[in-house]
């Protein structure tokens, strides 16, 4: 297979995917956007295996399986009033002492 054939085939199946042959490297490359919108240097040795890459980098990961369910999310209970701190007493010595102790 030609390789202006196989970029051709691979941009085809997969827009926005800019591919090449590296001339001095022998290997297969492209340029393209993973599931997340990031851009990606991949490299291989066969158009194919190419291809397998590129489709493993724009497949979505599949999202975990939440343990609880919206409605028991939303039904959680208020959140619980803050506690109001009390005025700082004076210890027995500084009333008995008066103003001889200063803080």
């Amino acid at each position: 297979m030609r390789a202006d054939w196989a970029v051709a085939e691979l941009e085809r199946r997969f827009p926005g995917v800019s591919a090449w042959w590296g001339e001095f490297t022998g290997r297969w490359w492209a340029v393209t956007r993973d599931w997340t919108g990031r851009y990606r240097l991949v490299e291989a040795s066969t158009p194919g295996e190419l291809a397998v890459l590129i489709a493993e980098l724009r497949r979505p990961i599949p999202h975990h399986v939440p343990r609880y369910s919206r409605d028991q999310l939303r039904a959680a209970p208020p959140p619980r009033p803050t506690r109001r701190r009390r005025a700082v007493r004076q210890g027995w010595l500084c009333s008995v002492l008066g103003g001889l102790i200063t803080t």
